[in-house]
């Protein structure tokens, strides 16, 4: 399955799901048009351009001649060739991308450089089908949400990955980290509340049930993997990169790795205190003092 991979703050840019989700395609697109305008040959691009052409699905505004000057048009089209997609217009996905792009400045200068997202191109059009009613709802918007939290919080790792639960909360409505957003018992922070305030068409966060009931259902359907690591600690991976065996080896050697830690740190913490007191010792015999009792005395 062919993938898409955008920035984690445009889940949280625009009024509704149906509307982050078309912004979150057209930055796709444009940005995926321009990489090709930077890195290919002007005759490939010449090529790519006309076989869009003849393709008899082009953006009703688009120029049928390729000139190399136009480039933003370039950038749509080119994008849309080399995704697959058709329709729309240059003008509108162009909007939707400076639009995009002015949010992701506007987050980088309240939370610092977000991370990235790569996930399903197939999921994003599934999303898009069941928000425009023509679609199978077999997964729901806060489900995919959830499944781009998982995404992106396990990156490119091969291995499972231990994820918080409020981290993935956070990370589900396109926020990088989950700081100051939540307080004792899971509730959310007057802090949290003025950064979801900031989000158009974000209502709240997803409650710990309703993260756990969506993972499930992630889980039933192949797309994520958990591995129980003790009885507050869950580690993530992807069925894909790592199968269940491989998943359960990698839980025998953290598990030994940390056993091994923890016994170390205790032995050097023992040896320690053993040469606390040696000095101890050494320092009341140089001043011709009798080493203090732990016992208690009584006067």
């Amino acid at each position: 399955m062919k993938s898409i991979k955008f920035p984690l703050c445009l889940l949280g840019f625009g009024s509704d799901p149906l509307q982050q989700l078309e912004r979150i395609i057209d930055w796709y697109l444009v940005e995926t048009g321009r990489y090709m305008v930077d890195n290919d040959k002007e005759d490939l691009l010449e090529i790519v351009y006309s076989e869009a052409v003849d393709s008899e699905k082009f953006p009703s505004d688009a120029p049928e001649c390729f000139d190399e000057a136009d480039t933003e048009t370039l950038w749509v089209i080119l994008g849309q060739s080399r995704c697959h997609v058709t329709g729309g217009t240059v003008a509108k996905t162009l909007q939707n991308w400076r639009l995009a792009e002015a949010w992701i400045e506007d987050e980088k200068q309240r939370f610092g450089v977000g991370p990235f997202v790569q996930i399903g191109q197939d999921f994003v059009w599934e999303q898009i089908a069941n928000l425009r009613g023509v679609g199978s709802d077999r997964m729901s918007c806060r489900q995919f949400r959830v499944l781009c939290a998982v995404n992106c919080a396990i990156g490119t790792k091969a291995e499972p990955y231990m994820i918080s639960r409020d981290y993935l909360r956070a990370l589900a409505l396109g926020f990088k980290s989950p700081r100051g957003l939540f307080g004792p018992g899971d509730l959310v922070t007057p802090k949290g509340l003025s950064f979801l305030a900031l989000r158009p068409g974000m209502e709240k966060f997803p409650t710990v049930k309703q993260l756990r009931n969506d993972l499930d259902f992630l889980d039933k359907r192949g797309l994520i993997g958990r591995i129980m690591a003790s009885r507050r600690r869950v580690a993530f991976y992807l069925p894909s990169r790592c199968s269940w065996e491989e998943a359960k080896k990698w839980l025998v050697r953290r598990l030994a790795k940390a056993s091994s830690t923890l016994s170390r740190r205790r032995f050097e913490e023992r040896l320690l205190i053993e040469r606390i007191r040696a000095g101890q010792a050494t320092g009341n015999e140089k001043l011709g003092k009798a080493p203090k009792s732990h016992a208690s005395q009584v006067d």
